[in-house]
């Protein structure tokens, strides 16, 4: 988790747009788009990530760039070069201290009256680092991995627990952390 003291609120914007639909409570529940908040990062889809459709959510989302509100923006072609999620057209990734509201009424940025915390910003952000610890019976003791990947994470416990599916992501086990390979037990 990285600190945050603020929401900001896209949705709000697209709602304005006539692009999604809010009730009274500012829950979205319907549009010709539809949107993810993951704390720090925001997806956007929309029907075949038409041109159209996108020049509508990016006109919407014009105050976001002009009040300094994003640390960055992602179209598809970006997307596919990080391996993020192959549905979305558009992502956007919050400042430092703020964090994407759901809600499609309220302010654009709502000020918290003392710190939260969330998660979901990109993984090279500093401070998100976390630890990977394996400990049993199969595991080797003092292994120093020094940095890995999140992705690796999931394979690796998989094959812990003997699990060989090669469709779980695109990274393999990290073998280094076994006695012995885990197919040979």
């Amino acid at each position: 988790f990285l600190p945050i003291w603020r929401d900001v609120g896209p949705n709000m914007l697209l709602v304005k747009a006539g692009l999604l639909t809010a009730d009274a409570k500012g829950e979205i529940n319907g549009g010709k788009i539809a949107t993810v908040s993951n704390g720090g990062s925001f997806f956007i889809y929309w029907q075949g990530c038409s041109p159209e459709i996108g020049a509508r959510v990016e006109a919407a989302l014009k105050p976001l760039q002009e009040q300094k509100l994003l640390f960055a923006s992602f179209g598809r072609q970006d997307l596919n070069q990080m391996g993020a999620d192959p549905e979305a057209c558009l992502a956007l990734e919050a400042l430092e201290g703020d964090e994407f509201a759901e809600s499609g009424t309220g302010d654009l940025v709502s000020v918290f009256e003392r710190q939260q915390g969330t998660h979901g910003y990109l993984p090279s952000r500093p401070g998100l680092e976390c630890s990977f610890i394996a400990w049993g019976p199969d595991i080797k003791s003092g292994l120093d991995l020094h940095r890995i990947e999140l992705t690796e994470e999931g394979p690796t416990i998989l094959a812990a627990m003997g699990i060989h599916d090669p469709s779980f992501g695109d990274k393999p086990p990290i073998q280094a952390i076994f006695k012995q390979k885990p197919n040979q037990r």
